[in-house]
């Protein structure tokens, strides 16, 4: 599994156990079951929502590099072996 992929596999895990919380890109909120649903769909947005789904994986992967706390996070939600 590559990075990118434990990261949109952590964010699908994480949805399974808290649904309905939300997470926030500037002004514009949506649940963790809606974000997973449109990391599943990500080709199949409109441009701008594909932007922004884009633009979080991207932080996150950065975060991902540079952060071992974060990693080690993702890879237990994603249910990787640290």
């Amino acid at each position: 599994m590559n990075d990118l992929e434990i990261i949109i596999r952590a964010f699908q895990m994480e949805a399974q156990q808290k649904p309905t919380e939300k997470i926030f890109f500037g002004k514009i909120g949506y649940t963790f079951e809606e974000f997973a649903k449109m990391l599943n769909g990500l080709k199949h947005l409109p441009r701008s929502e594909k932007k922004l789904v884009q633009s979080h994986l991207d932080r996150s992967l950065k975060m991902f590099h540079e952060n071992e706390n974060y990693r080690k996070h993702m890879m237990t939600l994603a249910g990787v072996p640290c």
